[in-house]
């Protein structure tokens, strides 16, 4: 059963193809291909196999076409393939399928006359419809046929091919720009190196030029030898890479080998031989397109070619356009080396000039070619600076008709991206690009990062005071604040609490074994910094005990009747006293403060410890120690070097890390921790009040 089926879909699809191969052939004798319409004529096949089937129809014909060597045949099949893709009867891909399939059959001359059939339907390769499924089959024909074809013999069928490229595509198009700035380091000129053996040739053709021409031409061809040969040539290989004249040495070379050349082409001037002669026998010789494909190197030509007028002007132009790369310095990959010297910028131009000057010279229309390249040079030039935009799309966004409310399609056009790398190295005016706005806004709000890190605006920290004043509020059990809601027990907010406790005084770091959880030490902290908010307490109060700081000695009593402990003095603002440490705390230490603890510093080892609690490097600590009193030197420089951050506060931070706590009572009483200013008695006397409570240190 199953073998009856297959034969009957095969018997089905045999029959459809040849009414689909009889429409296509009808269509090919008429240029309405009205045939089309008549593929499906009493077929009951879907939208999809009508495709499939005349997309095989199709390739049968063109085959056929290519067996009889029939080249008109096979492109009116490439024309109804357009029409039978336009009209959805085959697959888009076809008609480009069937194009690659004739240019890989055909020879070289068949192909350069077909070709003239894809120029000729350039419209329709770019239309909306073909031209995204069809670029890159059209792109891989080109190359095809490039690589078959010789730059030497189908010069002319290669410039075809690439023109049609360039309209194909899109002037933007990535792919055709050569966004990187590459050279093609392949095209090598080979000349003759064997100098013994040329000097000979060119002896012998000056001796044969010299018999033959007058007394100039014969001095002419005396100019010409193989030195002057071998320094032409070699200057076709800085034509080719140009980057490398930006070395010192290949650079006077150019120099030295471009000037002999020119001073050759001075001394020697042409004439319009041609014309002079006879001009009625050549109307148009003026108009005549004379080229070199690739300049043939031999030595024995060398004297020949000197003397031609468009062998000169092809030299000449290819300097012009030599020095207008070096001189160029906004090209996008040119690294910071590849700059011209104010040396290389004063030969140039006085070259140029004088180049232009033998332009103007050449015969025919000297002046004429000389405003043409200056034209062609300086659109050139506007060129480069189009590439070294980003290549810029110059297609506009269309109209909207009037009524339209639907919004028009973003086309703005995208800069070169500038990358970080492009921005550091600049001078400091201008501004760093980061890759977002808003990053770049705030990198260049202040060039110094330094300056910008102390600036009054940054001082951010809220005092203690405003920062508690809420949770203070919400502690009374008369405010009516269930516990869930209150800010000491939001960890966010101890967090805060803790971070501005730490950032406001280094003794928020005594530890203290009487408070076991966060709120309730932000309760004592709070109690303590906002006394009017807290409950009056009914215990009687503590009598102060004379110290060196009668504020600090109050507070610290009210902070153990509160928390059944002597607290240490965790903030610094509590208190007209502590206001005043604070503010000392803040500023910087005075050239005699520094003198008082470098005087009190003389235990070594005590002095290499606080060097190293000071950030001092043991290759510093030794370069230091070799001196007499290295102790003021060392803090000297940690003052200069911290800047704003060298307080009072830190260096008393560090003399208690290191154990000199005596050195802070010299110097800075004000600011020691209660453990470090109590004398033995009153320790002894705390603990005759109470017991049960100890200090911790």
């Amino acid at each position: 059963m199953a073998a009856m089926t297959a034969t009957h879909d095969l018997g089905l699809s045999s029959r459809v193809l040849t009414q689909f191969k009889s429409c296509i052939a009808g269509s090919l004798a008429q240029t309405s291909h009205t045939c089309l319409d008549r593929l499906t004529d009493g077929l009951d096949i879907n939208k999809t196999e009508e495709k499939q089937l005349c997309d095989i129809a199709l390739k049968e014909i063109l085959y056929s076409q290519l067996k009889e060597a029939d080249v008109q045949g096979c492109l009116a099949v490439i024309q109804v393939a357009l029409v039978a893709a336009k009209r959805s009867s085959c697959s888009l891909g076809t008609p480009f399928i069937l194009l690659e399939d004739i240019f890989d059959c055909l020879t070289v001359p068949d192909c350069e006359a077909s070709f003239s059939f894809v120029e000729d339907n350039l419209d329709e390769w770019r239309s909306k419809l073909l031209l995204t499924t069809g670029k890159n089959y059209l792109l891989r024909m080109c190359n095809n046929l490039l690589r078959r074809l010789s730059t030497l013999r189908n010069t002319v069928f290669c410039g075809r091919i690439q023109l049609f490229l360039a309209q194909l595509f899109p002037l933007d198009e990535k792919s055709a720009l050569n966004i990187m700035g590459a050279f093609n380091l392949d095209n090598v000129t080979v000349f003759a190196t064997n100098e013994a053996i040329n000097e000979d040739n060119f002896a012998e053709q000056t001796t044969i030029r010299a018999d033959e021409s007058s007394q100039a031409d014969g001095e002419a061809a005396k100019a010409v030898d193989y030195a002057l040969y071998k320094k032409f040539w070699s200057i076709q290989d800085y034509f080719r890479w140009p980057n490398q004249l930006y070395e010192r040495k290949n650079w006077l070379n150019l120099v030295s080998n471009a000037s002999a050349v020119l001073a050759v082409f001075s001394q020697h001037k042409l004439d319009n031989i041609q014309l002079k002669s006879n001009p009625s026998q050549h109307p148009d010789a003026e108009a005549d397109s004379v080229y070199f494909p690739k300049n043939l190197t031999s030595e024995r030509l060398f004297d020949l070619q000197m003397g031609d007028t468009h062998f000169r002007r092809h030299f000449l132009i290819q300097l012009l356009i030599l020095f207008q790369y070096l001189a160029d310095r906004d090209v996008k990959f040119k690294t910071p080396q590849q700059t011209p010297t104010d040396e290389m910028t004063l030969w140039i131009n006085k070259t140029t000039e004088k180049v232009y000057s033998l332009l103007e010279e050449s015969p025919p229309n000297g002046p004429t070619l000389v405003q043409t390249i200056r034209h062609v040079l300086s659109r050139e030039g506007m060129w480069n600076s189009w590439k070294n935009d980003g290549c810029r799309s110059f297609l506009t966004r269309p109209c909207e008709p009037a009524g339209s409310e639907s919004p028009a399609p973003n086309t703005k056009n995208r800069a070169r991206r500038i990358t970080i790398a492009d921005s550091f190295g600049q001078p400091p005016a201008k501004q760093i690009n980061l890759g977002s706005r808003e990053l770049t806004r705030l990198w260049n709000i202040e060039p110094d990062n330094m300056k910008a890190c102390r600036a009054e605006n940054r001082k951010c920290f809220p005092e203690l005071e405003s920062f508690f004043e809420e949770a203070a509020e919400q502690l009374p059990p008369e405010a009516g604040v269930e516990d869930e809601y209150k800010l000491i027990l939001q960890p966010n907010y101890q967090w805060r609490s803790l971070r501005l406790l730490a950032r406001k005084s280094s003794h928020f770091f005594q530890p203290s074994a009487t408070v076991k959880t966060v709120p309730e030490f932000l309760k004592t902290i709070i109690q303590k910094t906002l006394p009017q908010h807290s409950k009056p307490a009914s215990t009687p109060s503590v009598p102060s005990t004379p110290t060196h700081e009668p504020n600090e000695a109050a507070e610290a009593a009210a902070a153990a009747a509160a928390v059944a402990a002597p607290a240490p003095h965790e903030d610094l603002k509590a208190g007209a006293g502590a206001d005043e440490s604070a503010e000392q705390a803040e500023q910087q230490p005075s050239e005699q403060e520094i003198e008082k603890i470098a005087a009190s510093l003389d235990d070594e080892g005590k002095k290499y410890d606080l060097a190293v609690q000071l950030d001092f490097k043991d290759d510093e600590i030794d370069t230091l120690k070799k001196e007499s009193g290295w102790e003021r030197k060392m803090l000297l420089q940690w003052l200069s070097r911290e800047g704003a951050d060298a307080t009072i506060a830190n260096l008393v931070q560090s003399l208690i890390d290191v154990g000199l706590h005596n050195t802070v009572h010299a110097v800075y009483p004000k600011l020691l921790p209660a453990e470090y200013n109590e004398e033995p008695d009153a320790a002894a006397a705390a603990g005759e009040h109470d017991s049960g409570e100890k200090m911790e240190t």
